[in-house]
């Protein structure tokens, strides 16, 4: 009998079942948002881009979308940008990083792979859209 079979180490596990899909999910979704940083768009052509940018790295993922539906919400009489990075923010957690990490919990094998390769590819599209937007 190994350690890992005892009944505590099998509950821990059965408790954590979260955590190895959020490392990925958090791999699939930040580092394509680097992108624009090295060069693929137009964003480096101006330094206050790139800082405004950095700025709001955290939430940039879910920027755009949270930026649409903060506009189509009774809430869009909040004043200040604040309000869409607030938006940005919640539509990271909640309808990004959580049903991703679902998701690929409960894939298997190659679709898992394949599942978080489309949300790479979908947020390094962001990044590029989010990149274009900075520099209008």
């Amino acid at each position: 009998m190994n350690a890992t079979d005892t009944p505590v180490a099998m509950e821990k596990t059965a408790a954590r079942w979260w955590v190895r899909p959020l490392w990925r999910t958090l791999a699939a979704i930040y580092p394509p948002q680097l992108l624009p940083l090295l060069g693929i768009g137009p964003l480096t052509e101006c330094g206050h881009c790139v800082r405004a940018y950095l700025k709001l790295f955290a939430v940039a993922p879910g920027m755009l979308a949270g930026q649409w539906l903060g506009v189509r919400t009774p809430l869009r009489a909040l004043t200040g940008a604040g309000w869409m990075i607030a938006f940005s923010g919640l539509f990271v957690a909640v309808f990004l990083v959580f049903p991703i990490v679902v998701i690929a919990g409960k894939l298997k094998g190659r679709w898992r792979w394949a599942f978080l390769a489309a949300v790479a590819i979908l947020s390094a599209i962001n990044a590029l859209g989010i990149s274009f937007a900075l520099r209008m």
